[in-house]
């Protein structure tokens, strides 16, 4: 077994002293690249309708953001 800084457990990267610093990045990054997909459907020659555009954002880049949520925020909300 080595030692690591971090280790991602069911898509959580939990580190040492469970900061979460890093899994909220890496959470903001893939939650940015999904709504900037979507930004470049959006701006297709054949658009997406709006209501197809927010029903994509809904079942696709909200959960990526909350995912594990439940578990990362209290800590952070506590520190706030």
């Amino acid at each position: 077994i080595h030692p690591t800084n971090h280790y991602c457990f069911l898509g959580l990267i939990v580190d040492q002293k469970l900061t979460w610093k890093k899994h909220i990045a890496h959470t903001i990054a893939k939650g940015t690249e999904y709504i900037l997909q979507l930004h470049c459907l959006s701006r297709t020659a054949n658009r997406i309708s709006t209501k197809l555009m927010c029903q994509l954002y809904i079942t696709i880049a909200i959960p990526k953001f909350i995912y594990g949520t439940n578990i990362w925020f209290c800590h952070i909300y506590k520190e706030g």
